[in-house]
């Protein structure tokens, strides 16, 4: 396991605010707050890891006491079996952190100067590193960006800039903490291929905290849902899909619709609205296709439209309360 954390909790002593300001300065209450509460979790090398939640879920705490930033208040990180507390600087040149609202770059200063501070601080053999400086500007296409300073790069180069100075000396772990907040979408998806190749060649593994659903569906291989500091789910998607329901929307535009002969009623979340059948189906109940093909024999359809049920709904279904018999791994 690169990384293993047993029974972790982190809690934070905030003060209580009362109404008398002059009361509190000699007089402070305090309050605990739990971040992350008795969290267990192993993360094998290679992986990549989707770590979601709600605003507050502890997603952030999560990755600082990973990455020894935080100590836990109870229980124990380890990172490649070890104590994260121990050797604290040979593991630093073993990870990097992507922190998608923090940069690592000078900002005044052309990107190669940050990577060449880099290259001195990871202690990384001029030979090795401009052989990744050239891998990496060619993956990254970010050639051409490097003599120009961090401030006149747009938000989707920058990012690819903060990518590749995070990957100058082959960390076997890499943490991104919402890196792709503010990017447009032909932006955000470059960015997550230049992530998946490099889980692919290089099998580096990617623990990701992210509100965007759809690029936890396109990266990761596995989920972890936090909810309130504890963890609500951990396995694949298929898992959720299994245990809390795949569900399909079909709409159906009948010329005519005759209720009794319509044996799927139970299906149905809206019925015979101008001509308009909708039906809400589990796919691990009944066929979608023995449902379609039903009403095309018995009814005559004038058009048909299907949406698949992403994962922002699953996860949806999973804060509601339809999750409790979801088992984690």
């Amino acid at each position: 396991m690169v990384i293993e954390l047993e029974h972790v909790t982190k809690e934070y002593k905030v003060p209580c605010k009362g109404k008398n300001f002059f009361a509190d300065l000699f007089s402070t209450k305090y309050k605990h707050i739990t971040a992350v509460d008795d969290v267990s979790l192993k993360i094998k090398k290679g992986e990549t890891v989707g770590y979601i939640g709600l605003n507050g879920a502890g997603k952030s705490t999560t990755i600082k006491m990973m990455t020894g930033i935080l100590t836990p208040t109870k229980g124990n990180v380890f990172m490649f079996g070890d104590s994260v507390k121990h050797n604290r600087i040979q593991k630093n040149m073993r990870f990097s952190v992507v922190f998608g609202q923090r940069s690592n770059l000078w900002y005044d200063l052309p990107v190669i100067d940050s990577y060449k501070y880099f290259e001195v601080l990871y202690e990384v053999p001029k030979t090795r590193f401009e052989e990744n400086l050239k891998r990496i500007s060619e993956l990254l296409e970010i050639k051409d960006l490097l003599n120009t300073p961090v401030r006149k790069l747009s938000l989707g180069q920058k990012m690819k800039c903060e990518l590749g100075g995070a990957l100058l000396h082959d960390p076997e772990i890499l943490f991104l903490d919402e890196p792709t907040i503010g990017l447009d979408i032909f932006a955000k998806d470059n960015f997550l291929h230049c992530i998946r190749q490099i889980n692919e060649e290089l099998n580096t593994t990617v623990f990701l905290t992210s509100h965007d659903m759809e690029e936890i569906e396109k990266l990761c291989n596995r989920i972890i849902v936090l909810d309130k500091g504890k963890i609500l789910f951990d396995g694949k998607i298929e898992e959720i899909k299994k245990n809390v329901g795949d569900y399909h929307k079909v709409k159906f535009y009948l010329e005519d619709y005759d209720a009794g002969r319509d044996i799927y009623k139970e299906y149905q979340k809206k019925g015979n609205q101008d001509g308009m059948i909708e039906l809400v189906i589990d796919k691990n109940k009944i066929s979608v296709a023995e449902v379609v093909n039903y009403y095309f024999q018995n009814f005559k359809v004038k058009d048909i439209s299907m949406e698949n049920n992403g994962l922002e709904q699953l996860i949806k279904e999973l804060y509601d309360g339809r999750g409790d018999k979801v088992e984690s791994n």
